[in-house]
Formats: C-alpha cells, structure tokens, sequence
C-alpha cells in the first residue's frame, strides 16, 4: 500500500529502521528519489529517520519534467514537489525546494545526484549507505524521446 500525500499516517515513528541503525556505526546516510513512508508531519520524513539529506519527493505520481503533482481527492495539496533536505552548519532544519530544477528529467537529476554524492564520499573514512528509489516505476510514465 502506498501512503498518499493527503493522509494522515506513516511508518510509525517509533520502528526503527536501516539508517538508524547504521548511524550506531558511523555511518553517513542518504536517500535520493521518492519517499512514501509518510510526510504529513516532519517526523515521518528521511531526516527524522535517521537519513543525513534527501533529494527526492514526497508527493508521488508526479510529472517527471515539471516535477508537480495535480491536485486530486487523494492529494488535495499537489503542487511542486522537487527538494533538498539537509542539516545546515547549526544543525537546523532546511527543506529546499528545488524550482531551479524544473524542467529536468527526474532519472536524470537523480542519477546526477548519486554521482556527485559519491564523489564527496569516497574521500571520506566513515562508511556510507544511499538509499536510491527512482520514479520510473510510477505512473505517469514518461521518457524523454532521445531514450524512445
């Protein structure tokens, strides 16, 4: 079952889930692409989980392009939804969305991102977990025509 953007549940917070879990190790933690365990309070998002950052969305079912999700019964919010999710310097909260992005293939944002996260964190001692869910297997289906 896939949790909507319009309802009211999630993963509950108190299961303890892989990221968590590695953080004991020292671990640095990350997830890039879609996220459907729960968003409709931050508690139940990647950084309250034990994720160091996200780059994805919560919404689902969204435009590989414009990254938007019409509104509908199930998601009356719909809208933009591209971010980036981290812990500034203080340790704040930061959930950016990403309006410079749209227009990109989601895949291609995606893999991009990996790629550049890696290259950060393979000069690193600590070991490293990326959590990598891809859009494609949603509907609306799209693909750019250079890969038809």
């Amino acid at each position: 079952y896939v949790i909507g953007p319009g309802e009211p549940w999630g993963l509950p917070t108190d299961e303890v889930i892989i990221p968590q879990i590695l953080k004991q190790y020292n671990y640095s933690t990350h997830v890039v692409g879609k996220w459907h365990l729960g968003m409709h309070k931050w508690s139940y998002t990647p950084l309250h989980r034990g994720f160091d950052d996200f780059f994805g969305y919560y919404l689902g079912g969204q435009d590989y392009l414009s990254h938007t999700k019409p509104k509908s019964p199930k998601a009356p919010g719909g809208g933009f939804d591209l971010r980036s999710d981290y812990w500034d310097e203080e340790g704040e909260f930061v959930d950016q969305l990403r309006h410079d992005l749209d227009g990109r293939y989601s895949a291609e944002l995606y893999g991009d991102h990996v790629v550049e996260l890696l290259g950060k964190l393979k000069t690193q001692q600590d070991p490293f977990f990326i959590y990598m869910a891809f859009q494609n297997v949603h509907a609306p289906h799209m693909v750019p025509q250079q890969y038809v």
